[in-house]
């Protein structure tokens, strides 16, 4: 799949450009830090043959919003998909990009399993198309469209949707490494609660373990948010 994406953090550009080569279907064929240079290279890219499948786009760019850049698309006639990968919550912002034809709106901060989940859908969704005739029936387009939802990833027996919101919060706001106990405490959660809820956004790749120095005996781990 022929993608160009759109971001213009560093570290979030080269964070989805490594989730795009380590699922290995997606061939990356430019990106853009802002809206002008997408224009351009979006339009180079679509031209190309194969043409592009797929742009994943920020919302939030230097020059203007990611949504001025799918309007400047639609108007040239280019139908290439579009991915919406933004912080921006509000419900005016994903009306707006399902307008345009977002297939799929994914809300920052993310680690690797929610993204995989999301294109895998997305995937799903195309080769779907690709399968059915010209001429369809209702049944086929319903499930054609079923194909591109996906639900929220499982979380592990014994955890819970709430206080990993809670947590995940926490440790994006704090910015810093922070232990198991403290975490607890913030959270009004043990610590042997606030480990189990670490480790698993350690396994997700949204957090990294580190151990703080010092101290006599078993070390303490510390996490802190990579994403």
């Amino acid at each position: 799949m022929r993608t160009f994406v759109v971001e213009d953090d560093p570290r979030a550009l080269a964070t989805h450009v490594s989730y795009l080569e380590r699922m290995g279907t997606f061939e990356i064929v430019g990106v853009a830090a802002t809206i002008a240079s997408a224009q351009e290279g979006v339009l180079a890219a679509h031209r190309g043959i194969p043409p592009l499948d797929l742009l994943l786009m920020d919302l939030t760019l230097p020059d203007g919003r990611g949504t001025d850049l799918a309007r400047f698309l639609r108007f040239h006639g280019v139908d290439v998909d579009i991915i919406a990968i933004t912080g921006d919550r509000s419900v005016d912002a994903v009306r707006t990009c399902l307008a345009l034809g977002a297939v799929q709106y994914l809300i920052k901060p993310f680690g690797f399993r929610t993204f995989k989940d999301r294109l895998d859908g997305y995937l799903r969704y195309r080769r779907g198309s690709d399968a059915i005739d010209r001429r369809t029936t209702q049944e086929e387009i319903d499930a054609l469209l079923t194909l591109r939802r996906t639900g929220p990833t499982a979380l592990p027996k014994g955890l819970t949707k709430t206080t990993y919101d809670v947590i995940c919060e926490h440790v994006h706001r704090h910015g810093r490494p922070t232990s198991a106990t403290e975490v607890g405490l913030a959270c009004g959660v043990s610590r042997v609660t606030a480990r189990r809820y670490l480790e698993h956004l350690a396994d997700l790749g949204l957090c990294v373990r580190t151990h703080r120095p010092g101290g006599m005996g078993r070390p303490e781990i510390d996490y802190v948010w990579s994403a």
